[in-house]
Order: structure tokens, then sequence, then C-alpha cells
């Protein structure tokens, strides 16, 4: 079980950190761009929170990605950055495939409204 959960904020403005700093309110500890949440096991309700704060302040440009290598790191990245680095997310649900051609028939299922 997770002990800490790592959330990336490196080379964000000072606003969006501010906003994540205010989402989780004094149980943080920030080194240097990574802001580290004590005692915290649950990575989607983390993940869940950065988002519906994201959506409440009307920021869409960037989306909150999980490190598929380590099940306790979240980075915020702006949305052309996450294709840079091969990650491409739907804009409807914000799944995330590993190519364009992938995430393009995904999207489709909500085209057609099943999804």
């Amino acid at each position: 079980m997770l002990s800490v959960i790592r959330v990336v904020v490196s080379h964000r403005c000072e606003e969006l950190r501010q906003m994540i700093f205010e989402v989780f309110g004094f149980k943080l500890a920030v080194d240097g761009g990574v802001l580290v949440l004590q005692n915290e096991t649950d990575v989607q309700k983390a993940k869940s929170m950065i988002e519906q704060a994201l959506s409440d302040r009307k920021i869409d440009d960037y989306v909150v990605a999980e490190n598929t290598e380590d099940p306790a790191e979240l980075a915020i990245l702006r949305r052309g950055d996450m294709e840079q680095i091969g990650l491409y997310a739907c804009s409807f649900c914000m799944m995330v495939f590993s190519n364009d051609v992938e995430r393009n028939l995904h999207q489709r299922v909500h085209y057609f409204g099943f999804g």
C-alpha cells in the first residue's frame, strides 16, 4: 500500500502550483517541483481532486497524468506536452493512448454516443 503520493508540478506557473496547494490544504511538503502528499494512499482520489479543481476553474489546457512506471506519481501536463512525449488523451474522457490512431478510434465511440 502506498504511504506517499507525489504530484509533479515542475515547470508549471505559480498560479497552477498555488491552485494545487489549495486542493490539498496543508498536507503538502514541497521538494523541488514535486508536491509530496503525506499518508495519502488513494492515487485516483488525488487525481480526481486535481481534475475537479482544474475543471472548476475552467483550466482545460492541463491534464493530470499517472506515471505508468511509478504508481505513486502524478504529473500535471499541458496538453501539447503530452503529445510530445507520446501520450494522446481523449478530449472527452481523458483516457490516454500511445498514438493518435488509437485515440481517434476510441473517440469515435464518444461521437456515436456509446460512452
